[in-house]
């Protein structure tokens, strides 16, 4: 892409300033292809698993039925992810990339999806090894998501935050676009594991982009015994809730296509919806940071996670393509929003010389609520097959995004 377009942009009644360090640009490549990742082929693994459930060995002898083995896998699998993320992400930041630097650390969670991926090619003939790719999953989401933040914040100016996120929430919106709709077509005429082999080479052309970036300093040493002073401090706790809510909603989300699957009873149906609302939510994403980083009222924030909030109400009573089509549309036009100033916010919040143990310790907080949610959800389908409870947790979950706030001056936290 030119290089004018990264550092200055002109449209009418909008001047864009995009931050354009070498680090950010390498950045933005390996959060795009990552998005193409997920967007790809693990926008499909809820499904996957629940088509693998039924002759999955853990369950042999047991008298669970079809249904409720696909919800325990999926549940399960997420579970063994963040248990994973829970148990490595302080020793990961402490031990490895405050020695090696975050260059080599990026390098290192690359290298991890792609052997994610080659467990996952493997688990199609041998599906005991989802459960492995999971927990090997958790220990790359250790390295990437601090590495992630804390190499924005450090590289975006503080008056320009909202525009540098929405600047790149629009290539992912644009990269992205048609993987949905791309991977369901190869998953349903090409099989679970030519879909992963796409995931396996994007995994390892994201490498390069680690290569190619500068080391930095990390910016502080995690430990746990900062993060237990941290959530002494009721400001934190506060944030800690807006931590789990934002995290409640975006699990709700990932099974999501799975609610569809069975709505629809096609693979590929799923991936066109939901490359159809990408292409609107990009077009909006793009004007929403500049948006944000001129306008300081909260008003528009708020009523964008009222109108989430409600969307969730909704999800409950679709039951054919249209109304999943306009639920998904008017999820991804506001939720482009909403979350663009959430997102904001944080990393604002997370700025100074304790930036990556900050973003470490978000880490913790969401995997100690990611345990209870993915509990709840096991647990929730094997008692009772109610979706509308799981969309009214999601509400709550966008509901308290609201308390995120900018730090005040003389807080670190």
């Amino acid at each position: 892409m030119p290089r004018y377009i990264l550092h200055h942009l002109h449209f009418p009644h909008f001047d864009f300033h995009i931050d354009n360090t070498h680090n950010l640009k390498m950045l933005y490549g390996i959060r795009i292809l990552r998005e193409l990742i997920n967007n790809l082929c693990f926008f499909f693994l809820p499904l996957y698993l629940f088509q693998l459930a039924p002759n999955f060995p853990l369950f042999a002898g047991t008298s669970f039925n079809d249904f409720q083995k696909g919800m325990i896998l999926v549940g399960s699998h997420f579970l063994l992810f963040r248990l994973a993320m829970l148990t490595t992400v302080i020793p990961v930041g402490k031990l490895i990339t405050t020695k090696i630097g975050f260059k080599n650390a990026f390098i290192i969670s690359r290298i991890l999806t792609v052997s994610v991926f080659l467990l996952l090619q493997a688990s199609v003939h041998n599906p005991i090894l989802v459960l492995a790719a999971a927990f090997l999953d958790g220990i790359e989401g250790a390295f990437f998501w601090p590495l992630f933040y804390s190499i924005f914040g450090k590289n975006s100016k503080h008056r320009r935050v909202g525009e540098d996120l929405g600047f790149l929430q629009f290539l992912l919106h644009f990269v992205a676009m048609a993987a949905p709709a791309v991977g369901g077509v190869v998953a349903v005429f090409l099989g679970f594991d030519k879909l992963f082999l796409f995931g396996l080479v994007l995994a390892m052309l994201s490498v390069v982009f680690s290569v190619s970036m500068y080391d930095e300093k990390t910016g502080g040493i995690p430990s746990f015994r900062e993060l237990l002073s941290w959530l002494k401090e009721g400001r934190y706790r506060r944030l800690s809730v807006t931590y789990i809510g934002r995290y409640v909603n975006d699990s709700v989300l990932m099974v999501w296509p799975l609610y569809v699957f069975l709505i629809l009873k096609g693979v590929e149906k799923v991936g066109y919806l939901y490359s159809i609302s990408m292409f609107i939510a990009m077009i909006a994403s793009f004007f929403i940071g500049f948006y944000i980083d001129h306008h300081k009222s909260r008003r528009p924030f708020i009523l964008s996670g009222g109108i989430l909030s409600l969307i969730w109400f909704l999800r409950a009573h679709v039951f054919d393509i249209w109304s999943i089509a306009f639920v998904d549309v008017a999820n991804r036009l506001v939720s482009s929003f909403h979350w663009l100033f959430y997102d904001a916010l944080m990393i604002k919040r997370g700025r100074g010389n304790r930036v990556y143990p900050f973003f470490i310790y978000r880490e913790v907080v969401m995997s100690v609520g990611a345990l209870v949610a993915w509990t709840f959800f096991i647990s929730l389908f094997l008692l009772v097959n109610d979706w509308r409870i799981l969309f009214m947790a999601a509400a709550i979950g966008i509901a308290t995004s609201l308390l995120m706030n900018e730090k005040p001056k003389e807080s670190g936290k």
